[in-house]
């Protein structure tokens, strides 16, 4: 061990010569050198080898900064309403779309891969999730999850089992996926802690095209679609299983979902291939009727923005729309359109407010 100490010192000793002079130096598995223009470069090929500076772990405290500034990004920007990916008039889509000051700008730097419409998208951890989906065309459904901020995407650990039409929410600081479709109708819930997916309470029943949300700190599951147009809600605790809570007063799947002025209101859907302007208000206890949608449509984008309820294109059975329609509390009011018709989108607020 002596001799090896000795011959180990005495390649540092040349390493550090040759540097001096702009020579490399190979000792072990590292090489050593200096270009022409004074840079110092370390490459190493030995397995779980470190390199410290001044005694500090370099590849650990870049691991660490990156980390921090990824925290610290969202941060830097203002509350932006996104659109992402969904069908137009002809097909799936895969751009992502901003909302700047009454405008919409298309982020032709952040397209959505696979394109896809029928998918979830939620904020999760400073991030943009995307979740499931599929292609317009009917298609076997995807099981991708992916990731965005400013800096782009990132591919994160896929589904257990591929589906689209699924419920995605945030609840407890975990992911959830409730029900969808792979060519079946499913009950199943997975959850995500950031690294891996773990298998939840299934649902008590199986449906596909259902709203999700969290209010009063309790997860609910809101109509769908299984054999029929569903009216069943389901809520959930974080422990146990899940247990029924009151009914729609009207079946709908494909509605928007969102909590706003301290209730769950539920907009539009379709219910056995009628589509609905009817809006439907939650206070915890009952169900009760609200003021309707100008126009009947399902498969849109609802988020809250800005104070106001938001409505993002959609579709009634025969075309999609621009729509961009708000909601005060008291009416609903037409505002600056999406640049091409968008249905079975998904709709963030980033970063969240």
């Amino acid at each position: 061990m002596a001799g090896r100490s000795w011959r180990w010192r005495l390649l540092w000793g040349l390493a550090a010569s040759l540097l001096v002079t702009g020579v490399g130096a190979v000792v072990q598995d590292a090489a050593v050198l200096v270009d022409t223009e004074g840079h110092l470069h370390i490459n190493t090929t030995g397995t779980g080898t470190k390199v410290f500076v001044n005694g500090r772990d370099v590849e650990l405290e870049m691991g660490q900064t990156r980390s921090l500034l990824e925290a610290l990004y969202p941060t830097l920007y203002t509350p932006a309403l996104y659109v992402l990916g969904g069908a137009d008039l002809n097909d799936t889509v895969g751009d992502m779309l901003r909302l700047d000051a009454g405008t919409w700008t298309n982020l032709t730097s952040a397209v959505l891969l696979p394109r896809r419409a029928s998918f979830g998208a939620v904020v999760f951890r400073n991030r943009i999730f995307t979740v499931g989906g599929r292609q317009f065309r009917p298609s076997p459904p995807y099981d991708v999850v992916a990731s965005y901020n400013p800096v782009g995407w990132r591919e994160e650990h896929p589904l257990p089992i591929a589906r689209h039409s699924i419920g995605l929410t945030v609840f407890q600081d975990l992911l959830y996926v409730t029900g969808g479709a792979n060519g079946s109708v499913l009950a199943m819930v997975d959850f995500f802690d950031g690294l891996s997916w773990q298998p939840g309470p299934s649902l008590l029943q199986a449906r596909f095209g259902a709203a999700a949300v969290v209010y009063q700190d309790r997860l609910y599951v809101i109509g769908g679609y299984s054999n029929m147009g569903l009216n069943t809600v389901e809520v959930y605790n974080g422990t146990g299983s899940w247990a029924w809570a009151p009914a729609l007063q009207v079946p709908r799947a494909f509605a928007g979902a969102q909590v706003f002025h301290g209730s769950v209101y539920v907009v539009g859907g379709v219910a056995d291939g009628v589509y609905l302007s009817s809006m439907e208000v939650f206070d915890g206890a009952t169900w009760s009727f609200g003021e309707p949608l100008p126009m009947p449509r399902g498969r849109m984008g609802l988020v809250v923005f800005q104070g106001l309820l938001v409505a993002i294109g959609g579709f009634n059975g025969q075309a999609a729309f621009p729509n961009v329609t708000t909601f005060d509390g008291l009416e609903w009011r037409e505002q600056q359109p999406l640049p091409v018709p968008r249905s079975s989108t998904s709709c963030v607020v980033y970063p969240a407010a």
